[in-house]
């Protein structure tokens, strides 16, 4: 366990909690003894279990942000593809009943889009190390790779969902949720309430029938019109913005009517 040995105080030397670490790392190399064969006298551990453990032991000390489902958000985003779908004029009675099924079993339905996505080919990245070049060249190269990684892996995703939402009608909030939401909350908060604005504009312009700059002042009213930032006294500029919240709702609508939405 000498290499363990040597990680743990490199561990240890970027810890505030030690005697955390130290516990902890006992614990592991407790299992790690009791998993080898009986004629094994001395753990040799290969550099992918020497990391596995690493990561162990820092996730133990260093308690990482913790990426629950917030469920409500995705029911909401759920009711929008309602909501915006029910803006077109030939309404498929099915698909809509299926839009409403999707917000009642939404926790159901989003395991069971993991359960799928859990079934893809697993994809393995791997770094080697270059001995011959000085170590803060090496830490230099690890953090391009990671970098890198990053972009692939978000890549990877985006194909992944883009192949998902072109098979199956109505599945792209789940996957967006899984996509971009967990772990954007605030962000996709104030999204919510952009596409609350492009509904309500849409609403009087399309379905009321309200001219423009009658639209504006009924905006003005509402309760979300710090979304809008209209001002009233420059019509034009304000028209204009009007019509980014509707060219917004024209997508959005036309997405849940190819049953892509939010894509």
């Amino acid at each position: 366990m000498e290499m363990f040995d040597l990680v743990l105080e490199q561990i240890k030397e970027k810890s505030r909690s030690k005697d955390t670490v130290r516990n902890i790392a006992d614990r592991v190399k407790h299992i790690l003894v009791h998993a080898m064969p009986d004629e094994y006298e001395e753990i040799d551990l290969t550099p992918a279990c020497m990391i596995d453990a690493i990561s162990l032991i820092r996730g133990k000390v260093k308690k990482g942000k913790s990426f629950n489902p917030d469920y409500l958000l995705l029911q909401n985003i759920l009711k929008f593809q309602r909501k915006f779908y029910l803006q077109i004029e030939d309404v498929d009675v099915n698909l809509l009943l299926q839009y409403r099924s999707y917000i009642s079993k939404h926790k159901d339905i989003y395991k069971v889009i993991c359960e799928e996505l859990d079934k893809l080919e697993k994809v393995k990245f791997k770094y080697e190390v270059n001995m011959t070049m000085p170590l803060v060249e090496n830490i230099d190269k690890i953090r391009s790779y990671c970098d890198s990684l990053e972009i692939a892996v978000k890549s990877l995703y985006k194909i992944a969902i883009s192949n998902m939402v072109e098979e199956c009608k109505g599945i792209g909030s789940f996957l967006v949720f899984h996509e971009a939401v967990i772990g954007n909350e605030d962000a996709w908060k104030e999204k919510l309430l952009f596409w609350s604005a492009c509904h309500e504009a849409y609403t009087l312009c399309h379905v009321k029938g309200l001219g423009k700059a009658e639209a504006i002042r009924e905006l003005v009213k509402s309760p979300i019109s710090k979304t809008y930032q209209f001002n009233i006294d420059d019509m034009s500029n304000a028209t204009h913005k009007l019509d980014t919240f509707l060219a917004e709702a024209n997508r959005l609508i036309a997405s849940a009517s190819k049953g892509t939405f939010p894509y």
